[in-house]
């Protein structure tokens, strides 16, 4: 069984992805950085020179991927929630955990201006566009449900692992 990490950009996703991975000895996988590697450019780059709907059949072929593994920590992609065929792959295998963050949030914890879909003169308002077209999607997939901030990542990653154990997992 996996531990699938999905939530909005900078929601803590690779972080707490990681210090899951450390706690419970289970291997870490980033779909994005999986991406990257397959492409061999960041996801910026993919955007822009090959679009969004490539980045997002490559997304799809990512969950595939991830799909096959076991026992693994997996972080996605915000919008990797955006086509029901991800999460019906991730699914399968794989508990859900939302993290849960604020536009106002996400674009605070941004340190750095290369994400594609914040590119924008006002980039709190587009990350409130984005979201509210999102967080229906995060909920209805979520099994386990965690705000982000309320918690550091270190606090985030032990609330996850007590929730896992009270299910049984």
């Amino acid at each position: 069984m996996n531990i699938v990490l999905t939530g909005f950009m900078a929601s803590g996703k690779s972080s707490v992805g990681r210090i899951l991975s450390e706690k419970t000895g289970r291997d870490f996988i980033d779909l994005d950085s999986t991406i990257e590697k397959w492409e061999g450019q960041k996801i910026k780059d993919i955007f822009g020179t090959k679009g969004e709907a490539w980045f997002r059949q490559r997304e799809t072929d990512a969950c595939r991927y991830a799909a096959g593994l076991d026992n693994c920590i997996i972080s996605t992609g915000g919008g990797v929630i955006l086509n029901p065929e991800n999460m019906q792959l991730l699914k399968k295998n794989s508990i859900i955990v939302y993290l849960k963050v604020s536009a106002e949030g996400a674009v605070k914890r941004l340190s750095d201006a290369s994400r594609p879909l914040l590119n924008v003169a006002n980039p709190v308002d587009e990350a409130a566009r984005i979201l509210s077209s999102r967080v229906k999607l995060y909920e209805k997939y979520a099994d386990i449900t965690i705000d982000t901030e309320k918690h550091n990542l270190q606090q985030i990653s032990g609330i996850i692992l007590k929730k896992l154990r009270e299910t049984g997992i």
